[in-house]
């Protein structure tokens, strides 16, 4: 029932929102992040900024990519949170294990819980960088959810693809897409 409830307000608010079709091919995000889709997605614009893009393929409450792309120190990662939401703040200084809580900070506040499962090192858009499993129940509708990201920090300023879909089903249909989204990635 409360995820019938969750699914009823996420479609109102798709109601409010833009939805625009992501094609295949070269996609810049923000000012230095290139990505090459192999497949479609849809862009929500209700909670994309210039360096903050979120992504699905079937609606927001089943499953939702967000790319971040050149987030400076001292930047919100929730930039179009309520004022009731604790600002989640990137440091250039930041440990990877920092930068996988400030994560895990951001989606408790989204309202949900996160288990980190798994955390290594790996290339992420031709530099040194970090890929994290982790396990979610969001509050809302109480699926179980799994997700996975690519992150690095280049140059002081934090890059990242964040993926989450419901652990049976969805999470295994699209995974490879997101680790080809995720390979494709580059700075320029």
């Amino acid at each position: 029932m409360k995820f019938l409830c969750g699914l009823a307000m996420a479609l109102l608010l798709a109601g409010c929102a833009n939805v625009t079709l992501v094609n295949t091919g070269e996609q810049p995000i923000g000012e230095h992040l290139l990505v090459k889709p192999d497949n479609v997605w849809n862009e929500v614009s209700l909670i994309s900024t210039e360096t903050v893009k979120t992504w699905t393929i079937d609606g927001l409450p089943l499953d939702q990519l967000v790319i971040y792309s050149g987030i400076k120190d001292g930047e919100r990662l929730n930039p179009r949170a309520s004022g009731e939401t604790k600002p989640v703040v990137f440091r250039a200084n930041m440990r990877t294990d920092e930068v996988v809580h400030l994560f895990e900070s951001l989606m408790t506040e989204m309202g949900g819980s996160m288990t980190v499962t798994k955390l290594e090192p790996t290339n992420f858009a031709g530099s040194k960088g970090f890929r994290f499993e982790y396990e979610m129940v969001r509050r809302d509708s109480e699926v179980p959810m799994r997700g996975v990201a690519y992150g690095t920090v280049h140059q002081e300023l934090l890059y990242a693809i964040l993926f989450m879909a419901p652990r049976r089903g969805l999470y295994p249909r699209y995974i490879s897409r997101v680790e080809q989204l995720a390979a494709s990635a580059q700075l320029r």
